[in-house]
C-alpha cells in the first residue's frame, strides 16, 4: 500500500491540470506528513532545500510567453533596464514546483514509522531476492560505521587522506572498501539459508560495500558553509562506480550500486527531489556497466586520459537527472540554459576523477587486493 501510494502521487500529480487540484494534493501531503509525526520543522527544511530549483523554474516561466490570451506582463524597473515578467507564467512555474514538492513529501510519508516499509513492499511485489538482500544489507549497516583510528581526529584523518590521494595513493579508499566488504558479507551470510545462496554473497557483499562507502562520502561535509561548486564528490564516487563493474561478475553490478545507494538515501530522507533522485545515482552506474564490462578480467589498462573522459561522461549522465526533472515540469527552454553552469561544474569534477580512477583500477588489477574473505585471494 505504501509503494502504491507513492507511485500514485508521483505519477498522478503530473496529470492534474488545475492548479487548485495540485494545491489540494500538496495540502493533503502536508497533513499526512504532520499526522505521521514527521514534524513541521522537517517539512520546512525539506521545502527550503527546493528554493533554488523553485526560483529557476519560476524565473524560466516568468521570462517567456505562454498564451497571449491569458498572459499578464509586468514591468520591473531595474538600474540599467526594465525587466518584463509574465505573471501568469510565474504562477504556472510555481504550480510545476508544487508538483515536485508533492512527490518529495509523499516520499517521506510513505516510509513514516517504518523505514523498511518500501523495501518490504517491493519484495512483496516480486522484486528478486538478491535485490531485497542487497537493500536489507545496506539499510542495516549504513548507520554503523567502521571504527575510526584511535587517537586521530576526524579532521586530521581527512587531511591525511587527501594528501595520500593527491599522490595517487588510493590506500584510504581500498582500506574503506575492504572493511565494508567484510561487514556486508557477514550480514549477508546471516540472511542466506544455504551454501548455494552463500555462493552468491561475494558479489552482493562487494556491491553493498561500495554502496556503503559511497553513502559515507555523500554524508561527508567538506568545509560546510563555503560555496563549493556542485558535483565535487564525483571525484570519489566515479572511481567507486567503476570498481563495482570491474570487481564483480554480475552484469549490472554498478547499476545495483547506484540503485541501492539512491534508494537507501531516499528512504533515509535525503535528496531534495524525493524519488526522482534515484536516477542521478543509477545513471552513472548504468553507464559503467554498458561501457566497461569488457575491461573485467582483461589485459588492457586505460590511461588517465581515458578515465578523465569517462568521468566527464559519468558526470553528464548524473546531471541528466536535473534535465529530466526540468522536463517533467515542462519548463521553458530558458530553464535548460540556466542549468549549464551546474553541468559545467559537474563535468570538470568528473574529469578530475580520472586521476583517482586510474590509480584505483591499477590497484584493483592486483589479485591480492580487495578480498572479502580475509585470505588475500
Amino acid at each position: 500500500m505504501r509503494v502504491g501510494y507513492l507511485l500514485l502521487v508521483a505519477v498522478g500529480v503530473f496529470f492534474i491540470r488545475d492548479p487548485r487540484g495540485v494545491v489540494a494534493v500538496a495540502a493533503l501531503q502536508l497533513l499526512l506528513w504532520l499526522a505521521a509525526g514527521l514534524g513541521l520543522g522537517r517539512a520546512v527544511s525539506r521545502i527550503r532545500k527546493l528554493w533554488l530549483f523553485a526560483a529557476l523554474i519560476t524565473l524560466a516561466y516568468a521570462l517567456t510567453a505562454n498564451d497571449p490570451d491569458t498572459d499578464v506582463w509586468l514591468t520591473l524597473p531595474l538600474y540599467l533596464f526594465d525587466l518584463e515578467l509574465n505573471r501568469t507564467g510565474a504562477l504556472i512555474g510555481l504550480t510545476m514546483v508544487l508538483r515536485i514538492l508533492c512527490v518529495v513529501l509523499a516520499s517521506q510519508v510513505a516510509r513514516a514509522g517504518e523505514p523498511r516499509a518500501v523495501v518490504d513492499g517491493l519484495s512483496r511485489l516480486g522484486v528478486p531476492a538478491s535485490a531485497s538482500i542487497l537493500l536489507d544489507t545496506v539499510l542495516a549497516l549504513v548507520g554503523d560505521s567502521a571504527a575510526k583510528p584511535k587517537g586521530e581526529s576526524a579532521a586530521a584523518s581527512l587531511a591525511a587522506t587527501f594528501r595520500r590521494l593527491r599522490r595517487g595513493d588510493v590506500g584510504p579508499l581500498v582500506e574503506s572498501l575492504e572493511g565494508q566488504f567484510a561487514r556486508a558479507e557477514a550480514h549477508i551470510d546471516e540472511l542466506t539459508a544455504d551454501d548455494a545462496d552463500r555462493g552468491k554473497s561475494k558479489d552482493l557483499a562487494i556491491i553493498a560495500g561500495i554502496a556503503l562507502t559511497m553513502l559515507g562520502i555523500r554524508a561527508l561535509k567538506v568545509l560546510p558553509g563555503l560555496p563549493i561548486p556542485a558535483g565535487h564528490k564525483m571525484i570519489f564516487l566515479t572511481p567507486l562506480y567503476v570498481s563495482a563493474t570491474l570487481l564483480t561478475s554480475r552484469r549490472f553490478a554498478s547499476t545495483g550500486v547506484g540503485l541501492s545507494m539512491g534508494l537507501v538515501s531516499f528512504l533515509m530522507g535525503e535528496g531534495r527531489y524525493g524519488i526522482f533522485g534515484l536516477f542521478k545515482h543509477v545513471a552513472p552506474g548504468l553507464l559503467c556497466d554498458l561501457m566497461l564490462g569488457r575491461l573485467r578480467g582483461g589485459s588492457w589498462r586505460p590511461g588517465v586520459g581515458f578515465w578523465a573522459f569517462f568521468g566527464a561522461l559519468a558526470a553528464v549522465a548524473r546531471f541528466a537527472t536535473m534535465f529530466a526533472v526540468v522536463l517533467a515540469v515542462q519548463a521553458p527552454s530558458v530553464a535548460y540554459a540556466l542549468l549549464v553552469p551546474g553541468l559545467v561544474s559537474n563535468v570538470v569534477f568528473g574529469s578530475l576523477s580520472g586521476y583517482i580512477t586510474f590509480h584505483l583500477v591499477a590497484r584493483l588489477s592486483a589479485p591480492s587486493e580487495l578480498s572479502t574473505d580475509g585470505d588475500g585471494g
